[in-house]
């Protein structure tokens, strides 16, 4: 039996992985397509719209050029039809890494698991048939704090590590029908409708950039409005005015930490991004807007404006926390 020394076998491993690193050679030249093939292909990482320079001596640069096409096995670089005849066969061709992008434009679907505020949608509470007074007119009825209408336009540029963006998101719009609004008029009923937004703008800087990943820290303002109005009508439409106007706009202060992975798409200059918002809200501030015109029944209570205006408990939330799925253009 042969015995092969491990000597040797690590001199052939160093040899094999110094070749690795040299990257490729040219064994053709075309003075006509100034074009040049290497014997090295997409296996050994020379794609189409990579960069390739050629040289001489080690850390000696003749030129450089695209590839223009390229297989498993070999690739095609276009060059200056001036400059072809620097080349020859057997130089050494090296891959360039590619130029940071200048900037990188992402628009996203962002559902929100749980939006940095929160807000109750509440229902009318007549008053029993006989009372004269009551603690309320309100009764709590759903909490609102995750939304799946949502998207966000975010820039990145990368060679400084900032991002900035706005954000959108929407409610579903909810209307009840309740009845006994009026004793005296068994026909009459309140409608009671809600409505619910925002818009959000943020900024960040990438703490950590590490191939595809990436984690940032910043801030972010979201602006949202919740508007609920009640109704009183009878069947025979007779009845028809509003008699409770609540309008509340709530600016939450967030700390603000996005964290992405991006999927390239082929050869092209869009990405795939996944990842996810997390926010820390700070601080908010907002105070309801409130409309009363309730002649029945606003009266039964000590005070209707002060009685609706935190029924909508508008106010920010612990935390919040988004999905982002989204495709980004870069240059």
């Amino acid at each position: 039996m042969i015995r092969i020394p491990i000597g040797f076998l690590w001199i052939s491993a160093l040899v094999v992985a110094s070749q690795g690193l040299l990257g490729a050679t040219i064994v053709r030249l075309s003075e006509e397509q100034h074009a040049v093939l290497l014997n090295a292909g997409e296996t050994e990482g020379f794609s189409t719209g990579k960069s390739v320079c050629f040289f001489d001596k080690p850390e000696q640069q003749i030129l450089c050029g695209k590839i223009v096409k390229s297989t498993k096995n070999h690739a095609y670089v276009r060059v200056k039809r001036e400059e072809i005849v620097s080349l020859r066969k057997g130089l050494s061709a090296q891959l360039q890494p590619d130029p940071p992008h200048k900037w990188e434009l992402t628009g996203a679907y962002t559902p929100w698991i749980a939006t940095p505020f929160t807000v109750t949608v509440p229902n009318y509470l007549p008053p029993a048939k006989e009372a004269t007074q009551t603690n309320t007119l309100w009764k709590a009825n759903k909490k609102l704090s995750s939304s799946f209408t949502s998207g966000a336009l975010e820039l990145l540029l990368p060679m400084i590590h900032v991002r900035a963006g706005l954000r959108y998101l929407q409610f579903p719009t909810v209307s009840t029908v309740q009845s006994n609004y009026d004793p005296a008029n068994t026909s009459s009923y309140v409608e009671r409708s809600f409505s619910g937004s925002a818009l959000g703008l943020f900024g960040a800087y990438d703490l950590i950039r590490k191939g595809r990943f990436s984690l940032g820290a910043g801030l972010d303002v979201n602006q949202s409005t919740a508007t609920m109005k009640a109704q009183a009508k009878n069947d025979t439409k007779t009845l028809d005015k509003t008699i409770f106007s609540i309008k509340s706009v709530l600016t939450v202060v967030s700390l603000y930490i996005p964290v992405r992975y991006n999927l390239p798409l082929f050869d092209s200059s869009f990405t795939l991004g996944l990842g996810g918002d997390f926010l820390l809200p700070l601080f908010a501030m907002g105070t309801p807007q409130v409309t009363e015109a309730d002649s029945v029944n606003g009266s039964k209570v000590p005070d209707a404006i002060a009685d609706a205006q935190g029924v909508l408990a508008h106010k920010k939330n612990s935390f919040g926390l988004a999905i982002v799925v989204g495709l980004t253009y870069w240059r």
